[in-house]
């Protein structure tokens, strides 16, 4: 009966980083196939990479704490644990984030751009 509340309680975010993975992989591999501009197809694939390494980063920061948790290696990442929560951390709030909009502020300017040089 408690694993069932537990497991309820991860199942919630795991679908949600999944369905933000599954988008940020469809919009990578748009990016890559699609015949654009060698400028605007680098800020696209900027932000569908830092999207999915977003969705990655949280899954993987999980998954480790889940794993190691009431292991033998359980000491190691308590001893290596701020290690760990501020190269996530890091990771999470400044890196990716920074990634994504710098490619998504590229990727509009160039669109707008090209789009008033198609109308002049």
């Amino acid at each position: 009966m408690q694993f069932q509340k537990f497991a309820g309680t991860l199942v919630f975010p795991f679908i949600i980083i999944f369905i933000a993975l599954s988008f940020n992989l469809v919009f990578l591999i748009f990016a890559i196939r699609e015949n654009l501009e060698k400028i605007f197809k680098s800020f696209l694939i900027l932000s569908g990479i830092s999207g999915a390494g977003f969705s990655l980063t949280i899954l993987f920061h999980t998954l480790v704490y889940a794993a190691f948790k009431g292991s033998f290696w359980a000491d190691l990442i308590a001893s290596h644990g701020i290690t760990l929560n501020i190269f996530f951390g890091i990771l999470i709030s400044l890196i990716f984030p920074l990634g994504f909009i710098v490619g998504m502020i590229g990727s509009i300017v160039l669109f707008i751009k090209r789009r008033k040089d198609k109308n002049s």
